[in-house]
């Protein structure tokens, strides 16, 4: 710079720094340089874009006075050598303020997290997990953010918000002023402040999501919980407890007896019918003379397939998975949405179903073991097929998907609700039930670990009418002993379908 300078060139040095310190420019571009020159003066224009940490780049057309010097050609210094519009005495300075975060609201309305001063002031007593925390923005993170952030801003730390971070936050507020030698601006050259931050609709149902934390509150194991709306996709509530880590969306687990839903439509579909006479012994041997039997020493005979389903018989399960093979499970288990990532804005796990590798795989995988995963989002998201009648892509905010839908064959999507309620009325499941209410589900018990016997994980999937839920707590033990009753809980503590007007 030095040797580029007619005169005063540690003047022009310190100018420069005092520049880049103030606005705080990280990157500098030049562009449609023209000169003009008359003897030995001439003028050099163009087009300058300043990108400026924490406000986003600044284009301005600037100029540059030259003097020809000993056959070379030299800047002569001069204030408006910074911008064009700053006189001797002046100089450049910027304003800038990160606005108030937008709102989180619930489908009904009611505010999750509301926008405040610091941190603390974005604190919600529901989704909590999901919702996400703010953090200050660390120096060594500032690069990788862009432009528009700078060292100590508030940005999302997780969850909802983090992944809805450029809605919620917006952009910064700010200018670049022509500032006098008192610091009172004399003229302001640039505004910032593009996208202005906005609320944030969620399809969580506050009471759905006030009933769901209020069931897994008194849980002193690890236990998740999810509701959709059968109809949509929508997610209706996601509870953790403890709060620290979303295990409904993240956690995987194996989904054990609850998977029967699919091995069960995928029967149904394959020409089974629920009055079809099929045997329930305490054990079988399927495979590599792998042996599987029955929870309890439970054996039931000859019986028909409903009842078989109902009992969560693993037996005739471990059997109609083998006749049924490896890939009609897994189509089945694809249309319930296996094998299939999708985003719902926020940090999410898909469920995976890999084909299985012997016949020992093929009888474990249809009763959800084996190398079978799911997460208690999308467990909840099979329940919500079973009782429509197509899979649908689950969805925080927004619209639902345009895309994704999935119609199960018939006759499972006909036949499916009625197995699901038998399970409610008369089999594993009747801790769930509510008087006069249409409750189905499926119970499970995960085996886990390398324990023996096994450890177990407790499930329960189902629906109340168009409502469709999936809980799991970690190393429960019997999804209907454990599972089922959380169930009741989550039911019992939603309120009451308004009466239907008078007349």
């Amino acid at each position: 710079m030095a040797e580029l300078v007619a005169e005063g060139a540690e003047g022009v040095a310190a100018a420069d720094a005092e520049l880049r310190t103030s606005l705080q420019v990280v990157s500098a571009e030049v562009a449609d340089l023209q000169v003009e020159a008359e003897g030995d003066e001439a003028t050099a224009r163009f087009r300058a874009t300043l990108g400026l940490q924490g406000l986003g780049p600044w284009t301005y057309d600037g100029r540059l006075a030259l003097v020809e010097v000993d056959g070379d050609w030299r800047v002569r210094y001069a204030s408006p050598s910074l911008h064009r519009d700053v006189t001797e005495g002046e100089q450049l300075q910027r304003t800038r303020s990160q606005g108030l975060r937008a709102p989180i609201v619930a489908a009904g309305g009611q505010p999750l997290a509301v926008g405040g001063p610091g941190e603390q002031a974005r604190l919600s007593s529901l989704a909590s997990a999901l919702l996400g925390g703010l953090r200050e923005l660390a120096p060594n993170e500032v690069a990788g953010r862009g432009l528009e952030y700078q060292a100590g801003d508030l940005v999302g730390d997780d969850g909802v918000e983090q992944g809805f971070e450029a809605q919620l936050a917006g952009d910064p507020v700010g200018s670049i002023q022509v500032v006098d030698d008192t610091g009172r601006p004399v003229d302001l050259l640039q505004e910032f402040g593009g996208e202005r931050p906005e609320p944030l609709y969620l399809t969580l149902d506050y009471a759905v999501q006030r009933a769901a934390e209020a069931a897994v509150a008194g849980q002193t194991l690890p236990t998740a919980l999810v509701a959709v709306d059968s109809r949509t996709g929508a997610i209706r509530a996601v509870a953790n407890n403890p709060t620290g880590y979303d295990r409904a969306l993240l956690g995987q687990y194996p989904p054990g007896s609850t998977f029967k839903i699919v091995t069960a439509a995928a029967a149904l579909a394959a020409g089974r019918t629920r009055d079809e006479i099929m045997p329930c012994p305490y054990e079988i041997q399927r495979g590599d003379s792998a042996t599987f039997n029955n929870a309890f020493g439970e054996e039931f005979g000859d019986i028909p397939f409903i009842e078989a389903f109902k009992h969560s018989c693993n037996t005739t399960f471990v059997d109609l998975g083998y006749q049924l093979g490896a890939g009609a499970l897994q189509e089945a288990a694809e249309n319930f949405g296996f094998n299939t990532p999708y985003g719902i804005g926020v940090p999410v796990e898909s469920s995976s179903f890999p084909t299985p590798q012997s016949d020992t795989e093929v009888a474990a995988s249809a009763i959800g073991q084996a190398a079978v995963s799911v997460t208690p989002l999308h467990m909840a998201t099979v329940a919500a097929a079973a009782y429509d009648g197509t899979w649908r892509v689950p969805y925080l905010a927004g619209e639902p998907p345009p895309e994704g839908q999935r119609p199960l064959p018939e006759p499972a999507a006909a036949e499916m609700p009625d197995f699901l309620r038998e399970v409610v009325r008369t089999g594993t499941g009747t801790a769930a039930a509510i008087l006069g209410q249409d409750v189905g589900g499926k119970t499970g018990t995960a085996e886990f670990g390398n324990e023996d016997p096994p450890e177990t994980h407790a499930w329960f999937a189902g629906f109340l009418e168009e409502l469709a839920f999936a809980v799991v707590v970690e190393g429960g033990g019997v999804g209907g002993e454990v599972a089922a009753p959380l169930i009741h809980d989550f039911l019992t503590n939603l309120p009451p379908e308004p009466a239907p007007p008078a007349g």
